[in-house]
């Protein structure tokens, strides 16, 4: 993939997993199996789901850091559509699953052993994009910092909050209700 602002070519890979026939939980097993790198190069998305399989399951699947979830009957184009927003930095999943983490954020619910006390503003802006999907070449952009200087960020940021993960941190936002 080359980026839209420069010549440079940024090598990202979206795994596909196949879910095929599977039931919850099997399903639920394999979501726990895959593991997803934090180098955020890599993303991993559910594809082929059953078009009645629990809802947990893809709330689950992006508690886990998977950019999307792709039912059995998605139509090419959408699928497409889904593959390319992916790769812009976005989350594909259901609006069903987005206004759940939506309505977490607007009831409050924290996780009173998790501060945010400790973050910087900046890290706190930070994780603001990151929620919304931003990508670190985005961050560095809207806050007119360099790359290097998002990823150095966002490394503390995670070691302070202790997830492995953009998809983890974004949980930990939304659980903790981080205010600008």
């Amino acid at each position: 993939m080359i980026d839209k602002n420069s010549t440079q070519k940024i090598d990202r890979t979206l795994y596909l997993i196949d879910c095929a026939g599977e039931k919850n939980s099997s399903l639920l097993e394999k979501i726990n199996r895959e593991v997803i790198s934090g180098d955020g190069q890599n993303y991993m998305a559910l594809f082929n789901v059953a078009a009645n399989i629990d809802s947990n399951i893809e709330i689950e699947a992006f508690m886990r850091g998977y950019k999307g979830f792709f039912s059995e009957n998605i139509g090419l184009d959408l699928l497409k559509k889904g593959i390319r927003a992916i790769f812009d930095g976005q989350l594909w999943f259901s609006r069903d699953v987005l206004n759940f983490f939506h309505e977490r954020m607007k009831d409050g619910i924290t996780d009173p052993k998790q501060k945010d006390n400790d973050l910087t503003l900046r890290e706190k802006e930070i994780l603001t994009l990151i929620v919304v999907g931003c990508r670190n070449e985005e961050i560095a952009d809207k806050l007119c910092i360099s790359f290097h200087t998002v990823k150095t960020h966002i490394y503390n940021l995670f070691k302070k909050i202790d997830v492995p993960n953009r998809g983890k941190a974004a949980l930990w936002a939304v659980k903790n209700r981080i205010n600008l």
